[in-house]
């Protein structure tokens, strides 16, 4: 009767072991899958990753060919401006300012979300030329130092191409830009003066607000 117990203790025992032996193999069997799984999710994670600055550095590569762009006067342009839209072009002029004169306006939409907007003078005067409208993607110039670095008075090179032509001026949109030549010393200091001329009014405002609110409280 021992003998017999114990032989069945024994096949318990072994029963037991093998049990245990299947699932400590099922566990790592598991493990490895989810390892493996997790390695390969890495993988695409870094494939995608380097995709992605591939495609950035590709498109920050990427240079127009000037020549595919034909030099077009501003009066030209100005008198015919239908007869420009879809057509690549190169133009002349100096700098004005950021505006927000090509933005936003429905017939000729370019969202101020997603573009800014520039205005070169008149040929040869101080007057901005508002009805040529110039459109240029914020995402380009985010990583356009010459943007960051416009003075008043800077001649530039303007490669672009006309998409509308609504109340009859040219509404272009700016691919390239290139500064040809340094607004001259002189304007430079001006637009300075200007700026702290600005910057001292303003200061005065306040302390004249502050004054006056002092008299009142008194």
């Amino acid at each position: 009767m021992k003998q017999i117990s114990a032989f069945l203790l024994i096949c318990l025992l072994a029963v037991g072991l093998e049990s245990f032996a299947l699932s400590a193999s099922s566990t790592q069997s598991i493990d490895l899958v989810v390892k493996k799984k997790d390695s390969n999710k890495d993988k695409n994670n870094d494939k995608d990753e380097e995709k992605e600055d591939g495609e950035k550095e590709e498109k920050k590569k990427v240079e127009i060919n000037e020549a595919d762009f034909g030099a077009v006067s501003l009066g030209e342009l100005l008198a015919s401006p239908a007869k420009f839209i879809g057509k690549k072009l190169k133009l002349t002029g100096v700098f004005s300012a950021f505006t927000t004169l090509a933005l936003d306006y429905p017939p000729a939409l370019r969202d101020s979300k997603e573009y800014i907007s520039i205005t070169i003078f008149r040929p040869d005067t101080k007057i901005p030329l508002a009805e040529l409208k110039m459109a240029y993607p914020v995402e380009d110039a985010k990583d356009n130092e010459l943007i960051k670095d416009l003075d008043e008075g800077d001649t530039l090179e303007i490669f672009g191409e006309v998409f509308s032509a609504a109340l009859d001026e040219p509404w272009v949109d700016i691919v390239q830009m290139k500064k040809i030549a340094d607004a001259s010393p002189d304007k430079k200091d001006e637009v300075a003066d200007n700026d702290q001329d600005e910057n001292t009014n303003q200061s005065k405002d306040k302390n004249k607000k502050k004054d006056k609110q002092e008299e009142e409280e008194e």
